[in-house]
């Protein structure tokens, strides 16, 4: 039986750190526990120049499986992600014809995860046009607070961490992600009035690292 691969595509300007690294990589491990035969790639990285682009069209001509792992920049993907999907699409022609699977998982510092749906939409037209099924779209909120440390070390993300289990469990046996899993990793890892409280202290502690004064005294305006 051939071994089934996958691509998991880093689409933040963080490249390895921060959220998308750690939910990608954790996302990685599971996929390869379930046989898999993983690559992960960083997307600003893999733009560059040539050899860069090569080596990831390689890896995604090879992938039965694509996971794009990346932040909400006003209301859609970072350019540099954007601008990798369109060389992709641009050489699609150079890609061997076969069966493709492609998820997306987007996290977000609002609070409310519904603000990610036009980025996955987005990911959904990707994979429309280029001939890819869609496999699901997770949409994660507070995501500010994943980048500090491995997502398995985050005491809050006990219930995401089964449900992303379930979620690379599925994608591994050629499964969409069910309904439920999507709905289930919307849910906040902490109340909203914590996470704003938290958010608050922090960037007054940027603040005055910078040298400016004052604090935030207001509730910041945390929708679109």
């Amino acid at each position: 039986m051939t071994t089934r691969r996958a691509l998991v595509l880093l689409g933040s300007p963080k490249g390895s750190k921060g959220s998308s690294a750690n939910i990608g990589n954790y996302l990685a491990e599971r996929l390869k526990e379930k046989g898999m035969d993983v690559d992960v790639l960083e997307a600003y990285r893999s733009s560059r120049d040539e050899e860069g682009q090569k080596k990831l069209l390689a890896s995604f001509d090879r992938a039965d499986l694509t996971l794009i792992c990346f932040p909400l920049y006003v209301d859609t993907l970072p350019a540099g992600l954007l601008e990798t999907l369109e060389m992709l699409y641009e050489r699609r022609g150079e890609l061997t014809p076969k069966r493709r699977m492609l998820a997306a998982e987007c996290q977000s510092g609002f609070p409310e995860a519904t603000q990610i749906d036009i980025a996955l939409q987005n990911c959904r037209h990707f994979a429309e046009r280029m001939g890819m099924e869609f496999a699901g779209g997770m949409a994660i909120g507070e995501g500010g607070m994943l980048g500090q440390f491995e997502l398995k070390e985050f005491k809050y993300a006990k219930n995401h961490l089964a449900l992303f289990d379930r979620a690379a469990e599925c994608l591994a046996n050629e499964e969409t992600i069910p309904d439920e899993v999507i709905a289930g990793l919307q849910r906040p890892f902490v109340p909203k009035w914590m996470y704003v409280y938290f958010t608050n202290r922090n960037w007054n502690e940027m603040a005055k690292g910078n040298g400016v004064r004052g604090r935030i005294k207001e509730k910041p305006h945390l929708g679109r």
